[in-house]
């Protein structure tokens, strides 16, 4: 490989496909760091995308004169703090507002409570009511107890999108308790 500092200059100069170069080179130990701090693959192969790009983009900001391997570990040390920050402030949000919906809605379902058999059949109705992804999400996660990590891994999307969905799920069927209301 050419040396680093004459590649930066080709992109800089309009050359893209130097930074393929500049990929090849430090990809696999980015990897490797990466790797050894994250579980999840995809988040690993995310966070390479979202460090090239701020890589690329920084370029014109990067000093020749520096060693160009460790300002790459520095973006991508704080890409991945960044990562880890907002990943675990999104995933304890989720958590306390998961924990304050099964809360109201065990307090309203205790309301009923001298009536047990006929609120089961309303909720039963109820849950009738919902969409089939709906149901099978419901499903997955209180009757079958799966995370919801598995569900977004095992439906190809994010936590948030379930964890979104559940809530609008459980607010539904709190309001059809509620009201015996349609959908």
């Amino acid at each position: 490989m050419e040396d680093v500092n004459q590649l930066v200059t080709r992109v800089l100069t309009g050359e893209k496909d130097a930074f393929n170069e500049i990929v090849k080179e430090f990809g696999p130990s980015m990897r490797i760091y990466l790797s050894g701090r994250l579980s999840d693959r995809q988040a690993v192969d995310d966070l390479m995308q979202e460090i090239f790009v701020a890589v690329y983009w920084n370029l014109k900001t990067y000093d020749q004169k520096l060693n160009f391997g460790t300002w790459v570990r520095a973006i991508t040390k704080n890409k991945l703090m960044s990562f880890l920050r907002t990943h675990y402030s999104q995933k304890n949000t989720v958590n306390v507002m998961k924990v304050t919906i099964e809360e109201s809605l065990l307090a309203e379902l205790e309301q009923y409570s001298s009536n047990e058999s006929e609120v089961l059949c309303r909720l039963r109705d109820c849950l009738g009511k919902q969409k089939e992804v709906a149901k099978d999400l419901v499903r997955a996660r209180y009757f079958e107890n799966e995370s919801v990590i598995g569900m977004a891994d095992r439906l190809g999307t994010t936590v948030s999108a379930i964890s979104s969905e559940l809530y609008r799920v459980r607010k539904q069927l709190k309001v059809c308790l509620q009201k015996g209301s349609v959908f």
